[in-house]
């Protein structure tokens, strides 16, 4: 579990602690990277307290807060070296913070392009999340974004 999560994240919930727990593991001898944009990102990692709810890496990034993004900003994270049943083990994931007030999260062209099939072949389905599924393949991405804010074009892959 990561906060903030993978994937898209409205900056008003982005503190300027970050985190990863999993259950039993042993962060002693872990590491925390960040880039964006390809370029590093300072961090300062917090001493690791076991023994209360789940085990937990904090750190704090050397981020800028000047109020709002203006446009998606991506940071990818790699937690090294976290030992699980005695197994070292590395995750990464990537944070996409955005603001959900921006016209640039409004904008109707955003597309992200999903490989797969699409998950209905014809007419409409309302799923239980509220997703509609057309016949052209094209629905709304609802991946921590407001649904109208971005839609998805299903591409078979080849």
């Amino acid at each position: 579990m990561a906060w903030p999560p993978p994937g898209y994240v409205p900056y008003q919930v982005v503190f300027p602690r970050w985190s990863f727990s999993h259950t039993w593991a042993d962060f002693s001898q872990a590491t925390v990277t960040m880039s964006s944009g390809g370029q590093g990102i300072g961090v300062a990692l917090l001493p690791v307290h076991d023994g209360y709810g789940e085990n937990t890496l904090v750190w704090t990034p050397s981020l800028s807060s000047g109020g709002p993004p203006t446009t998606d900003k991506a940071y990818d994270v790699s937690v090294k070296g976290v030992v699980i049943g005695g197994v070292p083990r590395d995750f990464g994931y990537r944070v996409i913070v955005f603001n959900p007030g921006s016209s640039a999260a409004t904008s109707a062209g955003v597309e992200e392009t999903l490989l797969g099939d699409p998950p209905a072949a014809a007419g409409t389905v309302d799923s239980p999340r509220g997703l509609d599924f057309s016949e052209s393949g094209i629905m709304p991405c609802h991946r921590n974004r407001p649904p109208t804010t971005r839609r998805c074009v299903w591409r078979r892959p080849m």
